[in-house]
């Protein structure tokens, strides 16, 4: 007879308009599924969620900007929507959809539960009052059942000593603790027993390969050759001199992924209807990249792509840590006359090396998970 396969639960940020969120937790099920069937908690956190709202609207200055914002882009938008949409029905595997008061009181029944990767734990990204959410704590999990976090992190986020009694509280269920930077261990360490360790985003936990047959799955076509690839977030004041610069002195066409109908490049393509798919299909193809998101970096690193990183407190510690632990820190760009003493070719073989590391001790923390399940 057959050995019953093991069932896992997987709570993350999955359910938002936001590409680094939706390819990690794709990559986090691809490497849990070695070890059962996977299904990811369909947590309707509205804080999160109404990114995926066509129009979004509230009575604040913020509320009204961002209508006017999707409005300007409501073609593209629905597009995308629709993209991130697909991408999660084929390959998430979602439960029923909870809201924050019926997933505390639910009955659920899996042998694992695991909470993360991405800013999970960051209460500014996932709680509009600026406050942790019990439930990416795994607060709503059996007693008896084994909870582990992959990944998790609160970003640039900083801890005070009123946080203490609420985290160690939260931390208590846990029986394996990883986190996504160093300096997280650290910060963590007095508030469980659980040895904790820092890994990887899951993202990095796939190969080039891997994430190549993954962007075959799409199928749009844009047709740019020899181009610098543009991917901001948070929208460093500095980005646009910098990416004009580069793309002079390399002769490149100049691409802009991004869906604010706000942010424009002098001369640039813009491509503002990407989903999932498409993103890693751009960084793919590109012949050179210029971002100051951290997924941005992780993508320019797993394909090898020549890059610069535009990044500043609060935004680069996340960066800075994965950067500083591939030995690719010579790529961060505080201003544009920076560049002068700046290399645009960038030779791999050491990052590479590390990252294998990194990827091969990751993978190993998930197998220890797991490996009770034999006794």
């Amino acid at each position: 007879m057959d050995k019953k396969r093991n069932s896992i639960a997987l709570i993350t940020t999955h359910n938002t308009n936001n590409y680094g969120a939706s390819l990690q937790c794709y990559a986090t099920i691809r490497e849990l599924k070695q070890y059962g069937d996977v299904s990811v908690i369909n947590y309707d956190n509205r804080h999160i969620g109404s990114s995926m709202d066509l129009l979004r609207f509230s009575l604040s200055l913020r509320g009204i900007r961002s209508l006017a914002k999707d409005l300007l882009r409501i073609l593209p938008r629905r597009v995308a929507i629709e993209r991130f949409q697909t991408f999660a029905k084929h390959n998430f595997n979602l439960t029923n959809k909870f809201k924050e008061a019926e997933l505390s009181g639910i009955k659920l029944n899996y042998d694992y539960y695991i909470s993360g990767s991405d800013q999970i734990w960051n209460p500014y990204c996932i709680s509009k009052a600026g406050k942790f959410d019990p439930n990416y704590f795994l607060e709503f999990a059996p007693e008896t059942s084994v909870c582990a976090s992959y990944a998790s992190s609160w970003g640039g986020f900083q801890i005070t000593p009123n946080h203490y009694q609420t985290l160690k509280g939260y931390l208590k269920k846990y029986k394996y603790i990883s986190v996504r930077e160093r300096q997280m261990c650290e910060e963590l360490a007095d508030l469980s027993e659980c040895s904790i360790k820092s890994v990887c985003d899951p993202t990095l936990l796939l190969s080039k390969d891997e994430w190549i047959r993954v962007a075959r799955h799409s199928t749009a076509t844009f047709g740019f050759e020899d181009y610098l690839l543009v991917y901001s977030v948070p929208k460093n004041p500095i980005i646009k001199n910098v990416v004009l610069k580069i793309a002079e002195r390399l002769k490149l066409q100049i691409v802009v992924l991004d869906q604010d109908p706000l942010f424009n490049i002098k001369g640039s393509e813009k491509i503002a209807n990407a989903g999932p798919l498409e993103f890693v299909k751009l960084f793919q193809d590109a012949s050179y990249v210029v971002t100051d998101s951290f997924h941005g970096t992780c993508f320019s690193t797993i394909f090898n792509k020549p890059f610069h990183v535009v990044a500043e407190a609060p935004h680069s510690s996340r960066i800075e840590s994965f950067l500083n632990e591939i030995g690719l820190t010579s790529r961060l760009i505080a201003n544009p006359d920076s560049l002068q003493n700046c290399t645009y070719s960038l030779d791999y073989g050491s990052a590479n090396h590390q990252i294998d590391i990194i990827r091969h001790n990751s993978k190993q923390f998930i197998a220890q998970i797991f490996k009770h399940a034999n006794n």
